[in-house]
């Protein structure tokens, strides 16, 4: 190779090792006759009988290489600094209901408002049960500030009851046929007179409802007092004028005899299934029925206890008012029928002996002496709070008792066959069963 040209290659390795850690592009102007290099800013600085050569001149760009795998995750940066308020967005649509929150502590209790004007009158209600004396119950005492003048009254009557302000008096008409007569006392007027489902045995007031004793139909009969409409009980009903609030005494049929009101339940016996039976007077249902002696015919309440003549046992059973159970079987005279409360002793009445026989309501105790001589066939006693008052059938008498020691103070005449007693608080009332009539004493 002639030594211009080595002497050129030379050179161009020089300048390529010099320039070749430089981005910079470089440019040179070859002599093609000597084959010197001479380095000149730019291209176009070359002569005539020169050539261009260029160094680090970039030529066109490769094609896309293929992408490389990710590197890792580079550390987590700082936080920048807090961003300004954004301002307020649209009010969102209502969430669903959330569950009720446990109850709060109560508050403390508020200073009294001042008093309001007096608002108008309200209409009449209705009239409610008030609270009851048990006392007053048993010894019949519903006439806290009546007063009544003298009366007869021409019917047909046996027992009474009285609430008050009126007279209520059982028409013994026949097996099949019974009301109950509503008497204004003051003038005797029968105010209304409402149909029963046969003979009227017993009468009671407890306070609300007038009680009827269906006799023949063994059943027993609730009339509201204040209007006398016939109130349904709670249970089936029987058959008869009055049998949608009447309650059967039994499995029906039979001879119910007496009834008493206790402040709560109405006792009510039945002669052929020796039981007296307890019906809440509120709704007129049937609670439950008890054994006592042979044919129950009268039933009192004490202010704790029951107590059933026994007719044809000679004694009386005293139970439990609360539930019925029997505390004690005590003898008395012949077939006792009637009996009356004093507050502290029972006084039943003996049909067939006539006495009347006095116990201790505490126990049943007689405490001597506890019989007492009356008119012939005492039926039913009143008590007046001092004396006891005892028809007596037969004799056509009403003889009157001193209740502290059973002392006689006095046999009055009566229209003939004397049965039912009733005090007002100020007034024996007496009925008659063949005089058709109601005499006052």
């Amino acid at each position: 190779m002639p030594a211009s040209k080595t002497l050129l290659l030379l050179a161009l390795c020089l300048v390529t090792t010099h320039v070749a850690a430089q981005t910079t592009t470089f440019f040179g102007c070859v002599n093609t006759s000597s084959f010197l290099l001479r380095l000149v800013p730019n291209a176009s600085d070359c002569r005539a009988g020169e050539s261009s050569v260029t160094w680090n001149d970039p030529g066109p760009p490769g094609p896309q290489g293929p992408q490389g795998a990710t590197g890792p995750q580079g550390p987590q940066g700082a936080t920048g600094p807090q961003g300004p308020q954004g301002q307020t967005g649209p009010q969102g649509a209502a969430g669903p209901q959330g569950p009720q929150g446990a109850t709060g502590a109560q508050g403390p209790q508020g200073a009294t408002g001042a008093q309001g004007p007096q608002g108008p009158q309200g209409p009449q209600g209705v009239a409610g049960r008030t609270s009851l004396n048990p006392l007053k119950v048993a010894t019949l005492h519903w006439y806290d500030v009546l007063q009544s003048p003298p009366i007869a009254v021409p019917m047909s009557v046996e027992y009474m009851a009285f609430d008050g302000t009126y007279l209520w008096a059982g028409l013994g008409t026949s097996a099949s046929q019974g009301a109950i007569a509503k008497i204004r006392p003051n003038d005797g007027v029968i105010v209304a007179q409402y149909p029963l489902n046969s003979n009227v045995a017993a009468v009671v007031y407890d306070g609300t409802y007038i009680w009827g004793v269906n006799n023949t139909q063994g059943s027993i009969t609730r009339l509201r007092a204040t209007d006398g409409a016939c109130i349904p009980v709670a249970g089936p009903g029987t058959p008869g004028p009055a049998g949608a609030c009447s309650i059967q005494l039994g499995s029906g049929g039979g001879d119910a005899s007496g009834a008493a009101f206790d402040g709560t339940y109405i006792w009510a016996t039945n002669r052929p299934t020796n039981s007296v039976f307890k019906i809440r007077a509120s709704d007129g249902s049937l609670v439950a029925s008890y054994p006592v002696g042979t044919s129950p015919i009268e039933v009192a309440f004490d202010g704790r206890n029951v107590w059933v003549t026994n007719s044809l046992s000679n004694n009386v059973t005293r139970l439990r008012a609360s539930d019925g159970a029997p505390l004690g079987t005590y003898q008395t005279g012949n077939f006792p029928i009637g009996m009356a409360f004093d507050g502290e002793s029972m006084w039943i009445a003996n049909l067939a002996d006539s006495t009347v026989t006095k116990l201790r309501g505490s126990d049943g105790a007689c405490v001597s002496p506890c019989t007492f001589p009356v008119g012939q066939t005492p039926y039913l006693l009143a008590f007046d709070g001092d004396s006891m008052w005892v028809s007596g059938y037969d004799a056509g008498t009403i003889t009157r008792l001193r209740a502290s020691d059973g002392a006689n103070l006095g046999s009055f005449p009566a229209q003939p066959t004397p049965v039912g007693v009733v005090f007002d608080g100020l007034n024996i009332w007496v009925s008659h069963h063949t005089g058709n009539s109601i005499t006052k004493h």
